[in-house]
């Protein structure tokens, strides 16, 4: 109940937000906040992660942006449902996932690119433009990875964390 709740919750602020930066960010200019370091800067991204795949041909692309994710997003949706081993920090990760893949799929199924419009940097060093759905994966794997390797050192009996001697 929870985790439908939350994904609920995601996949809304992820459409909400694109549809608000489609009406007041398409052909405007980019607004930076915070010396710069963050920007708002409308993108349509037709292709992956940093535009990976935007001049392959477009059955390339509804093979390994729409079909081969959403396969893999109904998987992670019956693992999370079918699984014996509930972990709450997983199952988080796996929320993450899934509401952000979801809300890049509805973009590319409705408009066939994903809008973007976050941006962070500072100098040189800067993030692709993203959206709340980017977010969303990001983190969520992130949970996903840090409960996966706190329950290998477990399983191995090394202490994922750092003790010290005072």
């Amino acid at each position: 109940m929870l985790l439908g709740g939350l994904f609920t919750v995601l996949l809304l602020a992820d459409q909400v937000t694109k549809l608000w930066a489609i009406e007041t960010m398409a052909g405007a200019p980019p607004r930076h906040y915070l010396g710069g370091i963050f920007t708002l800067t409308y993108a349509e991204n037709t292709g992956g992660w940093g535009s990976l795949g935007a001049n392959w041909s477009p059955l390339a692309r509804r093979i390994t942006l729409i079909i081969a994710p959403a396969i893999v997003l109904v998987g992670l949706g019956v693992y999370l449902v079918r699984t014996e081993k509930f972990d709450w920090i997983r199952s988080l990760g796996y929320v993450g996932i899934i509401s952000g893949g979801v809300g890049n799929l509805i973009d590319r199924f409705r408009l066939e690119h994903v809008v973007d419009f976050l941006y962070m940097g500072y100098g040189p060093i800067g993030t692709n433009i993203f959206n709340i759905a980017d977010m969303g994966i990001l983190f969520g794997f992130i949970l996903v990875l840090y409960r996966s390797w706190v329950l290998s050192k477990q399983e191995t009996g090394d202490s994922p964390v750092v003790e010290s001697d005072s």
